[in-house]
């Protein structure tokens, strides 16, 4: 795997002396003349668009004085060596401002300048991508070292190779709403040697780059309280965050990746003691970071505040487990409650539909319960289990033997007989399958003895 920090920086080396040769223009302390001492704050133009390419009043060059928009200077190169070299500040601010268009050529920030520690770099604050930074092939777009302090701002950095903010050997950047567009095989943010640089405003990423985040020999990189980094598209990154040689990147409380699901990558190395701080945020990616080499002991990182995450997501399973259980038992009492209404309504259907049987049920047990009766007295004989017929007597009053005509049931055959004469009252040819026909009046106008005879049918 290698070191991709070191590689990336021995890439730059050769055109980092090319550019700070380029850089170099001639000044007024070159020449001879004093620094201009600074009543107020002073600030540098840059418009990357030569007077050579358009006839314009206010097209850029390098031999302007650079401290109007009117006479801008062509480069940022050229605009911070009229800075560093012409300029006694005197306390007062310094800052370059870029016009909006496609600049480049890189800015190489060494050293430190006269009465200030600093200058501001801004871009366009309405729109960060209506200003390009984007330098030649293997050359840092903005290359900070030797001690210098920049602040850059409203900007997009893109290109092949290229690294976009570069500190080394005790320098420190602070950028904010920084757009970080395509970066083919290219690094977005790199320190080394000591160095620092802190992300704040809100940083986004729109475009393909081999590294995001990388520090190297004992330099930090710090991503703000509450600073998002926000994916605007799906990009590949094939390394989110690098740390090596006891360097630190750190995410400080809050900060935060917003559609880290379009990340596709490694997360995260940590080797040589190298470590990484999430503050509890998990760094995108859809390849697993590691701390150790297979088979190499002792070249470990360390990597904490991932068990804060994962707490931080415990929390939320457990949270929505709760409000699951309740859901459930919410649906169970509803379930609960139709099945009650349920067993109602059926219930009260199958007493209508059943009314009719347990009217054919209750004259039933009228019959085998009969009382006597006061007006006439008749014998019963029922089919039981062991025969045909019996003659088992009970007493059956006459407005049972009328009910009697009401029965539709196919296996009783009825057979009534006279009590004096045991003449039948109806025929033998009148015998028939319920309802029988037996004449309540008849019964009603004599004693008789009126003999059910029960039939099973098999």
């Amino acid at each position: 795997m290698g070191n991709i920090v070191s590689r990336t920086w021995s890439r730059a080396a050769i055109a980092i002396s090319l550019v700070i040769a380029a850089s170099c223009c001639q000044s007024s302390v070159e020449a001879g003349s004093p620094r201009i001492r600074a009543t107020q704050a002073v600030t540098f133009y840059v418009n990357p668009v030569s007077c050579r390419d358009i006839s314009r009043i206010n097209c850029g060059d390098d031999a302007n004085d650079c401290t109007s928009s009117m006479t801008p200077c062509l480069t940022m190169a050229g605009a911070y060596t009229r800075a560093q070299q012409d300029y006694d500040f005197a306390g007062h601010s310094c800052t370059i401002q870029l016009a909006d268009g496609r600049h480049t050529s890189p800015a190489n920030i060494a050293g430190s300048l006269v009465g200030t520690h600093l200058c501001y770099w801004l871009g366009n604050e309405k729109d960060r991508r209506a200003v390009v930074v984007n330098p030649p092939p293997g050359v840092p777009a903005f290359f900070v070292q030797d001690g210098a302090i920049a602040v850059i701002m409203h900007v997009r950095c893109e290109g092949e190779r290229i690294i976009c903010f570069a500190g080394r050997q005790f320098s420190i950047i602070d950028i904010a709403w920084v757009d970080f567009g395509p970066l083919p095989n290219g690094t977005a943010i790199s320190v080394t040697n000591q160095s620092r640089i802190n992300l704040g405003g809100d940083i986004w990423i729109s475009g393909d780059a081999n590294a995001f985040l990388t520090a190297d020999d004992l330099s930090q990189i710090t991503v703000g309280t509450n600073v998002p980094i926000v994916i605007t598209r799906p990009v590949e990154i094939t390394y989110f965050a690098l740390s090596y040689k006891k360097a630190l990147i750190e995410l400080l409380n809050g900060a935060h990746f917003v559609n880290p699901q379009f990340v596709r990558g490694q997360q995260y190395i940590a080797l040589w003691d190298g470590a990484i701080h999430t503050g509890g945020a998990v760094i995108p990616g859809t390849i697993a970071g590691a701390a150790s080499v297979p088979g190499h002991p002792g070249e470990e990182g360390r990597v904490w505040g991932i068990d804060t995450a994962l707490q931080r997501e415990l929390a939320q399973l457990q949270q929505q487990h709760a409000q699951l259980q309740q859901q459930l038992a919410d649906l169970q009492q509803e379930n609960a409650r139709l099945n009650h209404d349920l067993r109602e309504m059926l219930d009260s259907v199958s007493w209508r539909i059943t009314a009719p049987l347990r009217e054919v049920q209750r004259w039933i047990r009228s019959i085998t319960r009969s009382t006597a009766a006061p007006s006439a007295e008749c014998n019963l004989c029922e089919l039981r289990s062991q025969s045909d017929c019996c003659q088992a007597h009970q007493t059956l009053a006459p407005r049972d033997i009328v009910a009697l005509r009401h029965l539709a049931v196919p296996c009783i055959v009825v057979r009534a007989m006279d009590s004096v004469g045991q003449r039948p009252l109806l025929s033998q040819q009148r015998e028939q399958a319920m309802p029988a026909t037996i004449n309540s009046d008849d019964t009603r106008a004599r004693f008789c003895s009126v003999q059910v005879v029960l039939r099973r049918h098999l």
